[in-house]
């Protein structure tokens, strides 16, 4: 993973070569591709005009990490213009496939790590890359892009990489040395599955994006406590009609408790006594609620859309995941949140 290229923090390329490139420069991206700035490493960051602005001019600024507000010099373009040795790409899914195919020519040799919610993502990569060019990332972290220049971070969280196609431990081992200087990192022996993980727990970022409700007040109301169980049950039951497992992690574990082992009510008083902790009192709003709020696309084809596209084919329904795509679909055209009421499939009984 060693090569050439400054160790001073602040992205200055050598001639037209960069050690990391960060394209899609949101919350994400800026969050990783800012700590491993302000850990030595060159980097660049690709994203929008405002953003970049407000780095060239200002730096980026991150908080939330504990110890006060960091200000971290960085580069900032608007177009990849350097070729990378590592390419992180952290566009929404709905953007991936238009990214890919402006910044191949430029990363023929790099290394490029998939950052995308959903399951189809190394796919549309390995369209553009060799697949032994690509490592698959899983994003435990949350963090808000409140405006240009700006990130706070929720919950600093974890990576889990992974090869989807081509085996390569040296290389894993490097870029988990590299990508540590930034976020702990995990290695996942079955990174598709370790991605079905994370879809079911992203299969609630439309309750938000449809209602403009954070997830704690949905939790609590009498009329759709239980409704985020039922979305991550149909879920899980439609992966598994599918032939698809999830992996065996923590995070698996729990998810599977809560939605298909534990009695509703009981699972539902575990996620309201959580929401009451230091951690769990912090808004839950989802990076779908922030498209919503920016007016862009949302990837809840690649998230709820999934699941209802599996059913479809292994023959399950999915009235629930169905029911948000919808709405979500509805608030992005209409520009209106919807009452948490109108979450419910309307041949249910609770609805």
């Amino acid at each position: 993973m060693d090569g050439p290229g400054m160790r001073d923090g602040r992205g200055g390329t050598s001639g037209k070569r960069v050690r990391i490139a960060v394209v899609g420069a949101g919350a994400v991206g800026s969050l990783v591709g800012g700590l491993l700035a302000r850990a030595g490493e060159e980097v660049v960051l690709v994203g929008r005009r405002a953003h970049v602005e407000a780095i060239e001019s200002r730096g980026l600024l991150l908080e939330g990490l504990g110890g006060g507000p960091l200000r971290v010099r960085v580069a900032a373009r608007e177009r990849l213009e350097e070729r990378p040795e590592v390419l992180l790409l952290a566009v929404k899914s709905q953007d991936l496939e238009r990214a890919c195919r402006e910044v191949a020519p430029l990363a023929r040799k790099a290394v490029v790590v998939t950052m995308q919610n959903g399951l189809r993502c190394d796919g549309i990569a390995r369209r553009f890359f060799r697949p032994d060019q690509i490592v698959g990332c899983v994003v435990y972290s949350m963090a808000t892009f409140p405006e240009p220049g700006r990130v706070e971070c929720g919950v600093r969280g974890w990576l889990c990489i992974g090869d989807p196609f081509v085996p390569d431990r040296t290389r894993l081992a490097g870029l988990r040395a590299l990508l540590g200087r930034a976020l702990p990192v995990r290695v996942s022996r079955d990174i598709a599955a370790t991605r079905r993980t994370k879809l079911v727990g992203n299969l609630n970022n439309a309750l938000p994006a449809a209602t403009g409700r954070p997830l704690q007040e949905i939790y609590f109301s009498p009329a759709t406590g239980r409704l985020p169980l039922r979305v991550m049950r149909e879920g899980l039951e439609t992966l598994e009609a599918a032939g698809l497992a999830t992996d065996r992690s923590p995070q698996a574990l729990a998810l599977n408790l809560l939605s298909r082992r534990m009695p509703e009510g009981a699972a539902l008083a575990l996620l309201r006594a959580f929401s009451r902790t230091p951690l769990g009192r912090r808004p839950v709003l989802g990076s779908t609620y922030q498209s919503v709020v920016r007016g862009s696309p949302t990837e809840v084809d690649f998230l709820n859309g999934e699941i209802v596209a599996l059913g479809q084919r292994a023959g399950v329904p999915t009235p629930y995941n169905a029911r948000l795509v919808r709405l979500v679909h509805e608030v992005e055209r209409g520009g209106r949140f919807l009452p948490p009421e109108a979450l419910w499939p309307e041949d249910t009984c609770d609805g």
